[in-house]
């Protein structure tokens, strides 16, 4: 079982959570400027399954990409230590590595941890974009698929998700730390300018989201909720729509 820090990263409300003025920013973006961003600005696309997700693919057989294996020690330690809880030479032994090796991968604790948290959230977002970017359901609709996509994630790589959500950092923002936040904050200025959404403070808005979302994820690495994740989609997804006045069906 994954022991969740108490309080959401510093830059992760869905994998980057934005700066107030940030968010404020966006959601106040004309509708030319609000669409979703294909591939990030100096950030390019990872070429396979294998790059994308070395943390998650079992490696027993082939040669082994210590790369690879050092990120994959890291989210296990720190999603159950928190990042003061795992020290280099505890990520080194988690990996099977010596220290020195570590360091010709990473130049410091905060750059393993940086490149660790940039790698899951550019999975992460890679099936909401492609959501996103069809725009062809209502906005009760997409939420719900949100909060499924996200939960399906947690049910597949829990210890992945509380790193990079549920986990406290201090990185220096960059965009692909708040990629995720930048993508809500747009869906929700869109629809309001659509009239489908209420006037409401884009910060409050994502912060009432977060908080229904990201609560079941919490709760079941602290055993107070029995997994999947995936059981509870239709309860959040409901407790959205009445917390922001959605009708379930467009007219």
């Amino acid at each position: 079982m994954v022991t969740s820090p108490i309080r959401t990263s510093r830059v992760g409300f869905l994998g980057c959570l934005l700066t107030a003025a940030s968010i404020r920013a966006g959601f106040g973006a004309s509708k030319a400027e609000s669409g979703l961003p294909g591939e990030t600005r100096g950030h390019k696309p990872l070429a396979n399954v294998s790059d994308r997700l070395l943390i998650f693919v079992p490696m027993n057989t082939g040669r082994k990409n210590r790369r690879g294996e050092i990120v994959d020690a890291t989210v296990r330690l720190v999603a159950r230590q928190g990042v003061s809880g795992a020290s280099i030479r505890q990520i080194a032994s988690e990996a099977g590595v010596t220290e020195g090796a570590l360091y010709r991968h990473f130049a410091s604790k905060d750059d393993l941890c940086q490149q660790a948290y940039q790698q899951i959230v550019a999975d992460m977002v890679a099936e909401k974009e492609q959501m996103l970017r069809l725009r062809a359901d209502s906005l009760s609709v997409l939420l719900r698929h949100w909060i499924r996509l996200s939960f399906e994630y947690f049910d597949r790589y829990p210890e992945a998700f509380t790193y990079v959500l549920l986990t406290t950092y201090d990185f220096t923002e960059s965009d692909i730390t708040r990629r995720q936040g930048r993508m809500f904050s747009e869906l929700l200025a869109e629809a309001t300018r659509a009239g489908e959404f209420p006037e409401m403070d884009p910060v409050l808005a994502m912060s009432h989201f977060s908080g229904l979302m990201l609560n079941i994820p919490r709760l079941i690495n602290e055993g107070t909720l029995a997994p999947p994740a995936l059981q509870y989609v239709d309860s959040v997804s409901s407790a959205v729509n009445a917390v922001f006045g959605l009708r379930t069906k467009p007219e």
